[in-house]
């Protein structure tokens, strides 16, 4: 079993061996203060991941607690970090790269250790830098992405902040984040060169009220010469769903903004 940092308190649990199976269930209480869960065999072929899985947290639980920092905390009366935590779990998947399936070439800059390992495994370039949040460097991040377009078709410029305040339901730090994101937004658009398509949109959305992920339709704006423009005057959940664009499936995104670049291929006329 190897243990693999990522970024801030994440990281990846991988097992390698025979007989394993993906299909057990998390550890992870998904709420402060619960008890850690023991992960269980969602089917008969996975009872021995899970028993793995088990014996794997408990002497890691061990082993932390007795870690000198642990001892520190623990006089200061802070809370230990002494668990792993585990959810998701998953085989490593065989994706058609992303060259080979659009026929383009791209690139990823991320400050998520998950968002730059799926990129990966679709073929692309991935630049993994710090910082998520109000004291990330947004200009530097969209500095790279416009930098990586001198040579690839796409980039896509991943940025993280929102999703977090959302989940610690602070309201005014994720209003601050918005409107970050917004000039910096405003500053990519006018160093972009003009035959740029950019679509800005999210992978999920984390209402404050429930501090977590939910099904929402999440907005989607596209500006580029080729787009036509509506009557849309802002970027928000009600306004964009009143749009020219409507409401679309994800994995139909890429296939418009290739569309609108000319990257597709006409057939049949």
């Amino acid at each position: 079993m190897l243990f693999k940092h990522a970024v801030g308190h994440r990281g990846a649990l991988i097992i390698i061996g025979t007989g394993l199976s993906d299909k057990i269930g998390d550890t992870d209480p998904h709420e402060e203060g619960k008890q850690i869960k023991t992960s269980v065999a969602l089917e008969p072929e996975a009872k021995k991941t899970a028993e793995v899985l088990n014996e794997y947290i408990k002497k890691a639980q061990e082993i932390l607690s007795n870690h000198p920092m642990n001892k520190e905390r623990e006089k200061r009366g802070f809370p230990l970090a002494n668990a792993i935590l585990t959810r998701g779990p998953g085989l490593a998947p065989k994706i058609e790269k992303f060259e080979k399936k659009y026929g383009i070439k791209g690139g990823c800059v991320t400050a998520t250790g998950a968002i730059a390992g799926v990129m990966k495994y679709c073929g692309l370039d991935t630049k993994l830098v710090e910082g998520r949040g109000l004291a990330s460097d947004l200009d530097m991040k969209a500095g790279m992405a416009l930098d990586m377009l001198k040579e690839k078709d796409f980039c896509l410029l991943h940025i993280k902040g929102c999703d977090d305040y959302s989940h610690d339901g602070n309201a005014q730090a994720k209003a601050k984040m918005i409107v970050k994101i917004d000039a910096m937004i405003g500053r990519l658009v006018k160093k972009a060169p003009k035959d740029l398509i950019i679509a800005v949109t999210a992978d999920h959305s984390t209402p404050l009220e429930f501090k977590n992920h939910t099904s929402d339709p999440v907005p989607l704006a596209i500006c580029g010469q080729t787009m036509r423009r509506d009557n849309t005057k802002r970027y928000d959940e009600i306004e964009c769903a009143g749009g020219a664009i409507g409401r679309i499936k994800g994995q139909d995104l890429i296939k418009i903004l290739l569309d609108l670049a000319g990257k597709t291929q006409l057939f049949g006329a």
